[in-house]
């Protein structure tokens, strides 16, 4: 779950807000399931409940919160410390994170740019088979799959320009060949 409940001062961790309204875990449980993507029928199958205590539970805390609606609610308890967010999730890539390191030949390329190397199927013992295609680097036909994420590599290599330069050979220790 990305949004994580913190514990409050009440009794089993509820939050007492003024006025003495109490706002309990479980309703900010449901908050924050609803707010990292599931479903009501997700919610309510993974605490295992029925779907109209999932919506008496959403409904409680939009109305205690005093929310114009759940997200409003999620804002006010994120502001409030009362929920927490304990991973984000990237939704526009850009710059650096785009680019990966081919391991074999040091050249840097971007994920658009993988080539899809397609395998005849086959049959084995009466059973036909449909391989994956191989993901390839498209300057040495390498894996892409073992290429490194080039924010990891300049972790090691802080040397290395923030976004890589087209057809640079960067340094791959051990799996290139040095020039002679």
């Amino acid at each position: 779950m990305p949004i994580k409940v913190t514990k409050g001062l009440g009794k089993s961790g509820a939050f007492i807000l003024n006025a003495g309204i109490r706002v309990s875990r479980r309703e900010l449980h449901v908050l924050a399931l609803i707010s990292g993507g599931a479903t009501i029928g997700e919610a309510a199958k993974r605490l295992r409940v029925n779907t109209q205590t999932i919506s008496n539970h959403i409904h409680n805390v939009v109305k205690k919160l005093q929310a114009k609606s759940q997200i409003h609610a999620l804002t006010l308890a994120l502001e409030n410390g009362i929920v927490e967010i304990e991973k984000k999730k990237r939704l526009i890539r850009k710059g650096a994170e785009d680019y990966l390191l081919c391991m074999f030949c040091g050249r840097a390329f971007e994920w658009k740019e993988v080539v899809e190397e397609k395998h005849e199927p086959f049959t084995v013992n009466h059973v036909r088979y449909e391989p994956s295609p191989s993901l390839k680097c498209p300057h040495c036909n390498g894996f892409a799959l073992e290429a490194w994420d080039w924010e990891d590599f300049r972790k090691e290599h802080p040397e290395c320009p923030e976004i890589p330069e087209k057809d640079a050979v960067y340094p791959v220790y051990g799996f290139i060949e040095e020039p002679a």
